[in-house]
Parts: structure tokens; C-alpha cells; sequence
């Protein structure tokens, strides 16, 4: 196996470990991983959920929730359209629970059977019969541009709430929340459709209170060389959106004269110390002004009463957001900070329920990430660890709780890996054999039996989903050997009439795991062909099936790895040429695989406190796989074969004062050949915790082992 470890210098790593206080293994890592920039460290470094970008940073945001708002207070009905897959049916629950326990009048719709992606035309006109007036989608709408205009034309509106990436023309929508559209300033774009509908679930409970769409003003004054700057920073729904700044010499200026009348109206005025404040404006200004402010010091020191004695340079000096760079690190934005986690915190007190209801509905968004493979980075790294602290806590939501047991999952040794592996299968496979709708009532339903009865039905549907992705690979194995030929070792394209519709995504994704290249499955069910692509990283996919023009395909859409589409019969043969085609201007040099190593441990240095580095990378996943380590002169002081066929091989490993066992996978053939018990190795692996009998050690997972 061929690795690589990237060189690093002290000038790199020493600035990270003294600004972070972390150490130089760690700091190398990050610096190897390329994570060098505050805002980034923060969400490896920091669990902190209340990090989690303002929904109403979504452009669209506040106009989605007035027309949702309003629609509560005509009492019109409302259908939440969702997808098929974890995703779809994640996002379903947490926009449809909230909404129902709120006192909309709501309903909700996802594909079964043979039913398409997205929204259909006879979906939106069975609603219009029920005299339903607002449509919102959830995990998919951006590209069913002529399903909306029938919505439109029929007096619904449709808020679009997705995270797929967006055809050239997008539907006209009354509200589009999805972070990919041009324009879009949210500032994290690779997010679930489970998230963007918690986003909005979060504005909508915003909503309730005082502040929504309130002006708040903050302001602050700083002596400079003798003259005064006033600063103003204007909030609203706990968004920054204006400011102004004016340099005040005293006795020089009236205060008409300045921006700060107008400015300021008749809004609420938040200042850190209203005593100091109203002096120094008194003292620029005369007596002949009466200010009124509120006074945040005060109030968030009854909460928080270490903040009483601090000013607010002091304050901003150790601001956790200034720190690793996720604001200027001035005095406007460490009270812009406190202000918002002073009215989150009020926000929180008057809403009893608001803890429980966001830790269940991030269980939702975590397991949404993991089945939908966003890249673990940014906030995604605080839903999936929300998810799993929570799970762990004993806290897990009714549904994955009877899930989870007859899943025969232990609650307290979780990971997240373990929740993508073996939960989201499950979850997964009503929708691909067409029986959505038995997946998402178990996230919803209020019955403790019809969880227990539904629960079964999905390990039942799981079970016949392997079946089924067994059989095509049976069918297709050698059509796949023909494509990787015809195509010139470039795609793979197999088509059947025998592959069940809903594992044509599975398949895709096996035959691009084997052979590493852009791979598509294809079906036909009453004259339409329906396919999905799995695709690596030198082919969006999106973009792949975009060429193809835009009156080729039913429909089409998904992310840059993963994408479906269908067309009709009639054009198979020509869906099949222009795919020989395109595929050949892929980038087919055949790259070997390298491995990374993100650390070297010296034996000395190899103990147990290593695990700490590990579970601050947690959760793995896209664009953060596992830590990679190598170690050189590990003597091998014991070694057995396991397995049901022998293949397996464990060892120990001498690693000093600490003793280590390691797994190497269908290695067994290896010993006595290319090493022996008693030989110095050295040692590409991983390192994780295994749990057994309630004791819980480290252990290696070999990579790669070699004599030293």
C-alpha cells in the first residue's frame, strides 16, 4: 500500500497550538487536513449546538414564515411534500410534528410505489380538491419548476425547502430555502433537507415571540484619541443588518446633526452599562436629550454573574467567536454575541418545551446527515454529535428508540458510524420498495403499538431490500464487466428490466465502489426508464445528466455524487449514446490509491490518551475520514486467526509501557509470510474503542503491517 505523509513545519503548527491551547499531534493533524482557519477548528474543537448558523440567515427565510403565519391564522390547509429516502422522510417528521402540536391544519404527502422524486401534477391537484392552499416541499421542489406553476395556477402557493443542487431554471416559488440557489447567503451550503426544514421549524417558533421581525438596536461608544465613535448595529430576527458608525469630537457636534436620530426611531436600544453610556452622551451631547436604554450588563449578569464584573473589551477579548474568527474581534460584535445568547437564553425560559423538542428534532437532522453523506464538517459536525450525545443520554425519540433495540443496538456504546451502518438501511428501505409512507408514520405516530408493529415491518422490508440488491448484482455482474469495456474502463451503465426501482441507487453505488468510476443502474416500469448515478469526484453528477438537455429527461436532479433521473422508452437508445459520449472526456487515468498519514506515533508515545484525538475528529465521515496513523518498531508479542473461514487476523502489539491489540482484516495468509510472531513492524492504522463485557480498551485496526 502506497502512503503519504505530508511535511509540516513548527512555523505552521506552533501559531495553531498557542492561539487553541492544543497540542503539537493535534495541531499537525489539523494542518495536514488543511483545517487551519478558526471557524473551522471551531466545530472539531467545540460541541456547542447554540453555534448553529441563524435560520434567518436564509435569504427567503422571514418570507416563508409570514406566509406560513398567516396561513395558520386563516386556518388554510397546508401538505408538507416530502422525498422517499431518510432525508425526505426525516424532514417530513420534523416540519409535520412541530407544525401539528403548533395548530396548523396540515397533512402530509411522500412517494410510494412507483410514484416519481419530487413534487407530481397529480399530487398538487388532489390537494387543490381538498381546497388546500399551501404546498411546502421538504428534501426536494427545486427542480419541479412545471409542478409548481400548476400550484400557482390553481391559487396554491408552494415555499420550496431543499438541498439539491439547482437546475438553470428554478420553479417559481413564493419562498425558495435551499442554500445552493445563486444569491443564497446562507453561509453553509452543504446541508441535509432534514436541516433546512429544522431551519425552518426554528424560525417558525422565533415567530411566536416579541422579536420576530423586531428592530433591535445595539450600541456602543469608544473613546479614540480623544474624539468619541459611536457605533450602531441594527438586528433584526437575530440578524445583523445595518450599521453605522459616527466620530464624535465634544462640544464640536450637535446631535441632530449626526446619522443617529433617524438611525435609532423609537427602536429598543441595547448598550452594555446604561449608566456609563447615558453619561458619555450626555457629555457629547448636553442634558437637553433624554436617552433610554436597556441596559444588557445588567440583565445577563443575573444570569451569568461572572459578566458583572467585566467591560465589554474584556469581554470581547475572550469571546469564543472572536477567538477562532467567526466575528471581528471588536467591542459592537462582542455585544451583538451577548445580546443574541442573552435573548436565546429569555427565549428558552418562556418556552418550557424548547430543549426536549430541538434535541428530538436533531436526532432527526444528525441520522438525516449520515444516510444523505454530508461532508462532516461546519454545523453538520454539531447536528450528528448532537444526535449521538443525546442517543447515547438515554434521550432517543420513541421511534429510533424501539428501532434501535430490535436492532439490538447498545444506547451507550453508540457511534455514529454505527448509526449510519445499521439504522439507516432500515429507515431507507421502505422507500426503495415503494412503502414510504410505513417509515415516516413510524416518526410520527403516537401509538407505542403501532411503533412496535411498524418497527417490525421496516426490519422485514430491510431484509428483502438485501435480497433484491443480491439478486441484481447477480444479473448485472457481468453487463457491468461489458460496460467497463465498451466505455474504455471509464462508466459503468447497466440496464434491466428485473432491478427493482428502488435499488438502482444501491447498485450504482456497489459497482462504483469495485471498479472506482462514474457508475449508473437503470430500470424500466410502464415505458419509463428511471436510473440513478453514483459518481466520483471528477464528475458531478448533475452536471452529467444537465447535458443532455432540458426536454430529455421525466425528471432529473440530486448533489454532485449522487443523482436520479428518468426518460422515456423511446429514448433509450439515444440516452445510451450521448452516455458513450460525454464519458469520454472523464479524466480516465487510473490514479493509485494513497494513503494519508494525518500522524507518526513513536512507540514511547502510543497510549491510550491517543483515543482523545480521535474522538475530537468524530464523527467520521465525508470529507473527514478516520484518522490514519503510523508507527514504526511495534514488536509483535502475540497473534491468533479469526473468522468463520480463518481470514481474520488479530495480534497484539508491544508498544512499551502500554500493550495494544490490533486487527488486520483477511490478513491472515500474511502471517509467517511476510511477518512472525516476535518480528518489528511497522504499522498503518486506525484507532478505536472496543467495548466488551462492560469494559472498554483501545484497539488498532491494521491498515497495513510490514517489518520494520
Amino acid at each position: 500500500m502506497k502512503f503519504n505523509k505530508k511535511a509540516v513545519t513548527k512555523a505552521q503548527i506552533d501559531p495553531i497550538c498557542e492561539k487553541f491551547k492544543i497540542d503539537p499531534i493535534l495541531a499537525s493533524i489539523f494542518v495536514r487536513r488543511g483545517i487551519t482557519q478558526g471557524p473551522d477548528l471551531f466545530y472539531f474543537l467545540d460541541n456547542d449546538i447554540h453555534f448553529e448558523h441563524n435560520p434567518f440567515l436564509f435569504t427567503q427565510m422571514e418570507d416563508a414564515v409570514e406566509r406560513i403565519m398567516a396561513a395558520k391564522e386563516e386556518e388554510e390547509k397546508i401538505m408538507i411534500f416530502g422525498d422517499r429516502d431518510v432525508d425526505g422522510i426525516t424532514s417530513t417528521a420534523i416540519l409535520y410534528n412541530y407544525m401539528k402540536r403548533a395548530g396548523f391544519d396540515v397533512s402530509y404527502r411522500v412517494p410510494n410505489g412507483d410514484e416519481p422524486y419530487g413534487l407530481s401534477i397529480q399530487a398538487v391537484e388532489d390537494f387543490a380538491a381538498t381546497n388546500g392552499t399551501l404546498i411546502i416541499t421538504v428534501d426536494c421542489g427545486i427542480s419541479c419548476y412545471e409542478e409548481v406553476e400548476k400550484a400557482n395556477s390553481l391559487g396554491i402557493d408552494v415555499i420550496v425547502t431543499d438541498h439539491h443542487n439547482p437546475p438553470e431554471k428554478i420553479p417559481n416559488a413564493f419562498a425558495i430555502l435551499d442554500a445552493k440557489i445563486e444569491g443564497e447567503e446562507y453561509p453553509y451550503k452543504e446541508i441535509s433537507g432534514a436541516a433546512v426544514a429544522y431551519k425552518l421549524v426554528s424560525a417558525l417558533r422565533f415567530a411566536q415571540s416579541s422579536l420576530f421581525k423586531a428592530d433591535i438596536c445595539l450600541l456602543n461608544i469608544e473613546e479614540v484619541n480623544g474624539t468619541f465613535e459611536i457605533t450602531v448595529l441594527k438586528v433584526r430576527n437575530h440578524t445583523k443588518y445595518k450599521i453605522i458608525k459616527e466620530i464624535i469630537v465634544p462640544g464640536q457636534t450637535y446631535f441632530t446633526d449626526t446619522r443617529l436620530p433617524l438611525f435609532l426611531g423609537s427602536n429598543y436600544i441595547y448598550v452594555w452599562d446604561s449608566r456609563d453610556t447615558i453619561g458619555k452622551m450626555k457629555a457629547l451631547f448636553g442634558n437637553g436629550i433624554d436617552f433610554s436604554f436597556m441596559d444588557l450588563k445588567s440583565e445577563s449578569s443575573k444570569i451569568w454573574p461572572a459578566f458583572a464584573s467585566k467591560s465589554l473589551a474584556q469581554l470581547k477579548d475572550i469571546s469564543k467567536s472572536s477567538r477562532f474568527g467567526m466575528c471581528h474581534n471588536t467591542e459592537i460584535e462582542a455585544l451583538f454575541n451577548i445580546y443574541i445568547t442573552y435573548a436565546n437564553y429569555m427565549l428558552s425560559v418562556n418556552d418550557k418545551n424548547l430543549e426536549a423538542c430541538r434535541t428530538e428534532e436533531l436526532q432527526l437532522v444528525g441520522i438525516a446527515a449520515m444516510a444523505d453523506i454530508m461532508p462532516m464538517r461546519n454545523e453538520n459536525r454539531l447536528f450528528v454529535k448532537s444526535c449521538v450525545k443525546s442517543i447515547k443520554d438515554g434521550k432517543a425519540i420513541p421511534a429510533l428508540a424501539v428501532l434501535l433495540s430490535k436492532l439490538k443496538l447498545n444506547f451507550q456504546n453508540l457511534s455514529a458510524q454505527e448509526l449510519a451502518w445499521v439504522l439507516n438501511p432500515c429507515l431507507n428501505a421502505a422507500g426503495r420498495l415503494g412503502k414510504t409512507d410505513l417509515a415516516l408514520e413510524l416518526l410520527v405516530t403516537e401509538d407505542p403499538k403501532r411503533r412496535e408493529i411498524l418497527a417490525e415491518e421496516l426490519l422485514q422490508l430491510n431484509e428483502e431490500r438485501k435480497k433484491l440488491v443480491n439478486d441484481a448484482l447477480y444479473v448485472t455482474k457481468s453487463k457491468a464487466e461489458e460496460s467497463i469495456s465498451k466505455t474504455e474502463g471509464k462508466m459503468i451503465i447497466v440496464a434491466d428490466q428485473s432491478i427493482n426501482k428502488g435499488i438502482t441507487g444501491l447498485l450504482a453505488g456497489r459497482f462504483l465502489n469495485e471498479y472506482n468510476v462514474p457508475s449508473i443502474a437503470l430500470t424500466k416500469n410502464d415505458g419509463i426508464w428511471a436510473g440513478s448515478m453514483r459518481s466520483t469526484e471528477n464528475v458531478i453528477a448533475t452536471d452529467f445528466l444537465k447535458d443532455f438537455g432540458d426536454d430529455f429527461f421525466v425528471a432529473y436532479g440530486g448533489h454532485n455524487a449522487a443523482a436520479g433521473f428518468s426518460f422515456s422508452e423511446d429514448k433509450f437508445d439515444q440516452f445510451m449514446e450521448t452516455t458513450l459520449k460525454l464519458c469520454r472526456t472523464f479524466d480516465s487515468e487510473k490514479k493509485e490509491t494513497v494513503l494519508n498519514i494525518d500522524a507518526e506515533i513513536p512507540p514511547e508515545y502510543l497510549t491510550p490518551a491517543i483515543l482523545d484525538t480521535v474522538k475530537l475528529f468524530e464523527p467520521f465521515g465525508n470529507d473527514n475520514e478516520e484518522l490514519v496513523f503510523y508507527s514504526p518498531k511495534l514488536k509483535i508479542i502475540d497473534s491468533r486467526v479469526m473468522g468463520t473461514q480463518n481470514q481474520h487476523l488479530k495480534v497484539t502489539l508491544d508498544c512499551g509501557k502500554h500493550k495494544f491489540p490490533a486487527l488486520f482484516w483477511n490478513a491472515a495468509d500474511k502471517l509467517n509470510r511476510d511477518f512472525s510472531l516476535g518480528d518489528e513492524v511497522s504499522v498503518l492504522y486506525n484507532m478505536n474503542e472496543n467495548f466488551f463485557n462492560g469494559t472498554v480498551t483501545p484497539q488498532i485496526i491494521v491498515k497495513d503491517l510490514w517489518r520494520s
